[in-house]
């Protein structure tokens, strides 16, 4: 079976109660409780995580929440960057596919 292109996928955060976070300023400190590992992350990466793929959505779904929530121009460079966000995410375990 060939695999969904990845703006079908339906991509969701791991659970809220995995993910702890410490801003200073502009920086982000993002603690992934289940791996043990801290990252350093922008604030579109939090607002992702936090609100946008806290229930499961489509890339193309969330692409859109991301433009309206960072009022950002939905372009073909915002949808290429954010593309290799989640896919950054998900090596790192931070989201996940999920099902339809």
């Amino acid at each position: 079976m060939p695999a969904l292109p990845l703006s079908l996928v339906h991509w969701r955060a791991v659970p809220a109660n995995e993910l702890y976070f410490a801003q200073w300023g502009d920086d982000v400190v993002l603690f992934h409780g289940a791996s043990g590992l801290t990252h350093l992350v922008n604030v579109a990466t939090v607002v992702l995580l936090r609100e946008i793929l806290a229930d499961p959505r489509t890339f193309d779904a969330a692409a859109g929440a991301l433009v309206t929530a960072q009022n950002a121009q939905p372009d073909e460079h915002f949808r290429s960057e954010l593309a290799e966000l989640v896919q950054r995410l998900e090596a790192l375990g931070l989201v996940e596919r999920v099902a339809a």
